[in-house]
């Protein structure tokens, strides 16, 4: 069992919050749940993988602990609901995993 305790500041009302995403292959023994993320580039659009794994990589020398996760990454589908509304974006995830 693997999770992420992210911290975050909501662009709707600029509160802060915190989740905690999850990325396990066995969830409570009903399969496996890899959370998606949502999060900023210095591209245009949103970028969304999904979680595979998070690893803490511990840099002695710098006294700090370097966070990092391994995700699937989502691509824009072509493919559109019947129902579409203003900002709809459909995704499908996309292999290999990457590294962030």
């Amino acid at each position: 069992f693997w999770c992420l305790y992210i911290t975050y500041a909501s662009k709707h009302d600029w509160k802060t919050g915190e989740d905690i995403l999850r990325c396990n292959e066995n969830w409570y023994k009903q399969g496996p749940r890899y959370d998606w993320v949502i999060f900023n580039t210095d591209t245009p659009g949103l970028a969304c993988p999904r979680l595979v794994r998070s690893l803490t990589w511990p840099r002695l020398r710098l006294g700090r602990v370097l966070d990092l996760a391994i995700v699937n990454a989502a691509r824009v589908s072509s493919w559109r609901p019947q129902t579409v509304w203003d900002g709809c974006e459909v995704f499908e995830e996309s292999k290999p995993e990457d590294l962030l």
